[in-house]
């Protein structure tokens, strides 16, 4: 696709563009354009299975058609385009998430699931008082 879209002509060129895994399956010579934009925009969300339904000022999301498992507890759940973190399994239809949904209540959303968030969260604040100095190939750290 990046190829197409670059030069504007298909691949005739010597071999493979794209390596099969098995020749004799037409579908592994192709990539997902969806799956390739994502890898570019270092989106490695997976969408989840079902729709989910939630209320604003809650913090349980319940599902039609999820599979919500233990291993999900401190994953990212996307919805809207906010970010939230799963607190607590419940069920294959219900989680917990650490904080209230704080938009609007609604029902049948779409979601993606982020990854496992792991160890203690850590501040970044901007603009910082941490400066970098470098003189004649040595560097000073001061603060």
């Amino acid at each position: 696709m990046t190829n197409f879209l670059g030069i504007r002509t298909l691949w005739f060129g010597e071999g493979a563009l794209i390596t099969p895994e098995d020749e004799h399956s037409p579908e592994h010579l192709y990539v997902s354009i969806l799956d390739e934009l994502k890898e570019q925009l270092g989106n490695q969300n997976v969408e989840g299975k079902g729709r989910i339904s939630v209320e604003k000022d809650s913090k349980v999301v319940t599902g039609s058609g999820t599979n919500f498992t233990k291993d999900d507890e401190l994953k990212r759940i996307i919805t809207r385009g906010h970010p939230y973190v799963i607190d607590q399994f419940v069920s294959a239809g219900e989680v917990r998430l650490t904080e209230a949904y704080a938009e609007e209540s609604a029902s049948d959303l779409r979601y993606s699931m982020g990854a496992k968030l792991v160890g203690d969260p850590w501040e970044v604040r901007l603009p910082t008082n941490l400066v970098l100095i470098e003189k004649e190939g040595q560097s000073l750290i001061q603060s």
